[in-house]
């Protein structure tokens, strides 16, 4: 009896104690912490990736959306994922690179892959051995990614067609460079929140640029509107059909006076946008020869 009693007057205590004690005020919760990112899941449907032209508006959104994950993993401490574990990457530049190859080989790193860069300078390539020669040798050590960069349009495609692993292109001639296109619309969307509805200007040699090609091809397929101002022998012929409508300039007319070569004028903003620049037009020797975009053709090869 005692010892029940004992039992109920500490039991009393307590609840007298919980009673007189303030209820604790719990923190927010915070919006991040609220707000869970929901992860992307979105896979490429193509095997390759060659160039802009050919992926829909739906799968360039879907690299668009996968890409704002990695822009926050990179931010972080850890930035080790496990996605290409046991996976082979080489990187094939036959042309020099800083910034795409080290891109290249730092992004297979940071996903898991084993990443090797062969140098093209060292290779038996010097001693003439062909881009066939080199696939086929590629082709035996099983890669599971090649990443490409040549200055000849088609060879990037000339390889994907003998390899069976997956092939990047990361700038061919001056056919085509996608990831820096997508690079550059990933900068866009982040800056502007959207590309639906802008209006681009690309400034510079249109004519020789990869990068240029890409950009207009993938802007247009986002609904972009996109204008090209150059040079006029800068200015590839035909580039209407790419979705751009280009401004020439002449290096020898008086720069106040507007030259056009189609039937729409670029927007003013542009007018405004090479004053502002003091975009100037060196003087050119011989005739104002306007050449179209190469294509490529790997039949060459």
């Amino acid at each position: 009896m005692f010892q029940i009693r004992q039992i109920r007057i500490n039991r009393g205590l307590w609840t007298a104690r919980a009673k007189a004690l303030p209820p604790k005020a719990l923190a927010p919760i915070e919006l991040p912490l609220m707000t869970i990112a929901s992860k992307s899941s979105f896979v490429l449907s193509h095997r390759h990736l060659l160039g802009i032209e050919g992926l829909s508006h739906a799968e360039i959104v879907g690299l668009l959306d996968l890409s704002e994950e990695f822009v926050e993993l990179n931010r972080q401490v850890e930035k080790k994922r496990t996605s290409l574990r046991g996976r082979t990457q080489i990187n094939l530049f036959f042309e020099v690179s800083t910034r795409t190859q080290s891109s290249f080989e730092l992004a297979g790193k940071r996903l898991g892959a084993d990443v090797m860069n062969m140098s093209t300078g060292s290779s038996s390539m010097r001693k003439g051995e062909t881009l066939i020669d080199t696939a086929i040798t590629l082709n035996a050590m099983h890669p599971d990614i090649l990443v490409v960069r040549h200055h000849a349009s088609g060879a990037v495609e000339l390889l994907a067609s003998k390899l069976d692993c997956s092939v990047i292109n990361a700038g061919d001639g001056a056919h085509e460079h996608p990831t820096q296109a997508l690079l550059d619309a990933l900068t866009i969307r982040r800056n502007k929140g959207r590309l639906e509805g802008l209006l681009v200007a690309i400034c510079g040699d249109i004519m020789h640029s990869r990068v240029a090609r890409s950009n207009i091809i993938l802007l247009n397929a986002m609904g972009a509107r996109v204008r090209v101002v150059a040079p006029s022998t800068l200015l590839p012929s035909g580039i209407e059909r790419f979705g751009a409508r280009g401004r020439a300039r002449h290096a020898r007319r008086p720069q106040r006076r507007r030259h056009r070569h189609d039937a729409a004028a670029a927007a003013r903003a542009h007018e405004r946008l090479l004053r502002a620049v003091g975009f100037r037009v060196l003087p050119l020797l011989g005739a104002s020869t306007r050449r179209s975009w190469p294509t490529p053709s790997p039949t060459r090869w």
